[in-house]
Order: structure tokens, then sequence, then C-alpha cells
């Protein structure tokens, strides 16, 4: 993972905070801020609507500045009472996940009213520290004190107890607010760039609109084609295999959902056991990957660079012949795009698992250009793609590597 800006500028400023090279004055996390959790919510009291409840799930989604995906609540009156009585988490508070994934952390940035679940999160709440530097100071030191001091064998926790003793460094006010202000034109940068890249993934968008149309209205009158006309359909295998510690990668869903193929966390099977896939779970270069159960969609084409990769049945890919009548930037910008996502959400309604079900897969329709639109359009996506990537670049070298 590359080293963000704002790690630099922490180092530079506070040196190594682990060994205190700087010579700064240190104290125990416990002495300088209140440590605490939340009151029990049991089961009983969640409702469908009302007071957004965060797990660990939404903790690590704020903390990575994505939208959580809410699922629980808790009434009103509940969240009153709990107010009056105990308190609120407060605007500077660092929410921290305590047990499984430890050591995700969300500054809560403001009064707008949430909840949050006992034992698996826990709030830090301190007047000594700018909350910024606080929660980067944090992330430098809890990987190696997690090891150290967490415990649990099922589920690995860190108590409160413990992380009061975690010994920290004591800067200046001064210089912490100094890191603040270098954090925040970070933000502002990186907010620009992010936008730049999404302005670019509408262009790519609604350039295949005008070149293709709609299945609806077709203003070009082209071919209009099911999708099991076009592309053979495959899904990965159906059983979970032997893993092993090394060997062929074996994707499933968490390995492409970042919209491209991401070794970083695969799980491996043996050559053996790769052999004797069958030819649904073994994708080459030139098919397009997609997610087919749960996260949908988010299609990849392979690349010749990959090697071999079997993939389970959360993955589906489409192959092409020599001959096909689409290409595969075609299909992929129409996965993409709400035209894939009405027919989507038309078949797996009120589904509890949403899943790419092959049977209606091959009937989805789409309008099918001339090649020759079809390369114009690849050729324009090539030129997004690159300015995209040099936009990306710009962006990891401020916040580190990207997903």
């Amino acid at each position: 993972m590359g080293k963000s800006l704002s790690k630099s500028r922490f180092i530079e400023m506070f040196g190594n905070v682990a060994t205190n090279n700087k010579r700064w004055e240190k104290t125990k996390l416990g002495n300088k801020s209140v440590i605490g959790s939340s009151k029990r919510i049991f089961a009983n009291e969640y409702t469908t609507e009302g007071i957004p409840f965060y797990r660990s799930k939404e903790i690590i989604e704020l903390g990575m500045g994505e939208k959580p995906s809410v699922e629980l609540y808790i009434s009103k009156k509940r969240y009153q009472e709990i107010k009056e009585k105990f308190g609120i988490p407060i605007p500077g508070d660092i929410l921290m996940t305590a047990v499984g994934t430890i050591g995700k952390f969300w500054i809560v940035p403001n009064s707008k009213p949430f909840y949050y679940k006992d034992g698996n999160l826990v709030y830090i709440r301190t007047k000594e520290f700018n909350p910024l530097f606080l929660k980067k100071l944090l992330e430098m030191l809890i990987e190696k004190y997690k090891v150290e001091n967490a415990n649990g064998s099922a589920y690995t926790a860190l108590t409160i107890e413990k992380l009061k003793d975690l010994q920290i460094v004591l800067p200046p006010m001064t210089l912490q607010k100094q890191y603040e202000e270098f954090y925040i034109q970070i933000d502002k940068l990186k907010f620009i760039l992010q936008k730049m890249i999404e302005k670019l993934e509408l262009l790519k968008k609604s350039r295949f609109i005008e070149l293709f149309g709609t299945v609806n209205d077709n203003v070009h009158k082209y071919e209009v084609c099911s999708l099991g006309e076009l592309v053979d359909i495959n899904i990965g295998l159906t059983h979970t295999p032997k893993y092993t510690e090394t060997g062929i990668p074996f994707l499933s869903v968490k390995d492409i959902s970042s919209g491209k193929i991401d070794l970083s966390n695969v799980k491996f099977i043996s050559k053996e056991e790769f052999n004797s896939l069958p030819k649904g779970a073994k994708p080459q270069p030139g098919d397009l990957l997609f997610c087919r159960v749960g996260t949908l969609g988010k299609p990849v084409i392979v690349s010749n660079e990959i090697g071999d990769f079997g993939t389970f049945v959360s993955l589906g890919y489409l192959r092409f012949s020599s001959d096909s009548k689409v290409i595969q930037n075609t299909i992929k910008c129409w996965m993409n795009s709400d035209l894939f996502d009405i027919q989507v959400r038309a078949s797996i309604s009120g589904a509890s698992q949403p899943n790419l079900n092959t049977g209606w897969l091959k009937k989805f329709k789409l309008v099918v250009p001339p090649i020759e639109i079809q390369n114009e359009f690849a050729n324009f996506v090539n030129q997004i793609d690159k300015s995209k990537l040099i936009l990306q670049k710009q962006l990891e070298d401020l916040v580190g590597e990207t997903k």
C-alpha cells in the first residue's frame, strides 16, 4: 500500500510515535481521555425506522468516507431515554471497532442523531488532543498494540481497560492543530479529485446512451438482442473447495467488487484442484467477470496478465466468441448502467438474497449497434480511462492506495 501524503506529513511533524524519537511527553491514553461504550440495546428494541443504529460494519464504512449501509434502527423514544440518562456521542468523539476487526476509527462530525452497539465499539472523548491528530496517532499505534493485547479465540477483542493503558505521545496542541489544517487541505483536494473521477464516469455513461440508445426507444433502429444470444454465460464452482496456503488464486465477490481484480486478500487452491474445476469456474483472458450474489454486476474484463485463477459460485463470467456481435466494453458499460439495473430490479423483486440467476440473465435485452459504433465507443472509453488513471494516481499520492 502506498504511503499517503497525510501519513508522510504526520511522521515528518511527530516522528516515529512508537519509539518516540522526537522525545515528546508520554502518557497513557486513559489518563487524558474518557473511554467507554454504549448502553446495551436488545434485539427486540430494533425498529425498521427511527434513529440509525451503527455496528462495526457501519463505522468502518463511515471511517472510509462511504455512506453507511444502515440496516438497524432504534425508536426516537428509546434514543431520547438514553440521551437523558446516559448521554450520547458528541462531535469530536472517536469511535473505534474493538471486536473482530479491531482498530478502525471514525470521528463523529456533527450532532446528527445515531446510536451504536455496545462491546463492539468504544468511544474516546478528550479535550487534551485534537481529534484528527489523535485518530491518526491511534492508527499508527493500534496494529502492534492489538496483537500484543487483544484476547479471545473465537473473536479477538481489545478491552477498554487495555485501551486505557496504551502509551501515547503528547505534542503541543499548536502542532496538533497545524497537522489538522494540513489534513483538511488534503481532504479538500481528495474531494475535488473524486468528483472529477465521478464526472468522467458519468461522461462515459452519457456517451453510451447517446451512441446506443435504449431498448425502449431504440432511436437508432439498431438490432435488439437478449444477452443469451450474444455471449456464453457461466457461473463459478458451486461447492467450497479445499483451500491451501499458496497456489492458484480462487476468487469470490470480495476480490472484484472494487471494479478490478484484487488479489491482495485472495484465497488459494492447489494446482490439482484447479485442473479439476469445471469450465464455468475457470475464466480466461477476454472474459467478462461479474458479481452474481449479494453485490451485483461490477463487471471486470480479465486481462492477459492475470494468469490462472478459479472462481466461486458468487461470480460468473461472460465469454465472447470470435464472431460475436458485441465486444467486451459494450457489455461492461451496459452492466454498469441504469439500463441493466432496471432489468435486475424487475427480476429480483422481493428476494432476500439478490442474485443474478443465469436463467433470466440470458433474457436481458440490450441494443446492439454495428461493431464500428462499438469500437468507436471502446476508443472513447479507453481515453476516459487514461484520464481516470492519472486522477487516481494523484488521489493515491494524497491518501495512499485507493480501492
